[in-house]
């Protein structure tokens, strides 16, 4: 008489064969929200980057350093329509440090002029000034803060104001 106990090797192995196909579909799921989840919270940084490729420009018309002050005056012009709600500064000086400022007093507008100050540290001596337009694209989580490094405007030599 046989009196084997346990279950056939043919229903162990079909068991096991469902049990992979249930981890196996879990992962594919689970991986597939958050790959879903990191494609929508890109998004508006990519559609952002694009919008600066087509639609933002900036034209820095003059710079300056008005006598007895820590500011830098930059007069700036929008070259195309869209708004730029905030700009920002990165003063360097001769070693190559660097410090940086965002303006975001007032939008630009669309080809508009606009005068704005960039201040400095007294400790700071000032060389350059890079100027980095900065918008924001709409996304599902609200507005994203793009900025449009392709549009940076180097300085020419920093001088006192005339």
């Amino acid at each position: 008489m046989n009196n084997r106990k346990g279950i056939s090797p043919l229903i162990a192995t079909v068991l096991l064969i469902g049990l992979v196909v249930a981890v196996v579909a879990s992962i594919m799921l689970w991986s597939r929200t958050i790959i879903k989840e990191e494609i929508e919270k890109r998004a508006p940084i990519a559609q952002g980057k694009l919008t600066c490729q087509t639609e933002v420009g900036i034209d820095v018309e003059e710079v300056c350093i008005p006598l007895d002050t820590r500011r830098i005056r930059v007069k700036i012009r929008n070259t195309k329509d869209r708004i730029i709600p905030k700009v920002r500064g990165r003063v360097i000086d001769d070693e190559g440090k660097s410090y940086t400022e965002d303006w975001s007093e007032k939008t630009i507008t669309g080809f508009e002029r606009k005068t704005i100050y960039f201040g400095f540290r007294s400790d700071f001596t000032p060389k350059f000034i890079e100027i980095i337009p900065i918008i924001f694209q709409e996304g599902d989580g609200g507005a994203v803060e793009v900025v449009c490094n392709n549009y940076m405007v180097r300085s020419t030599e920093l001088g006192p104001c005339i």
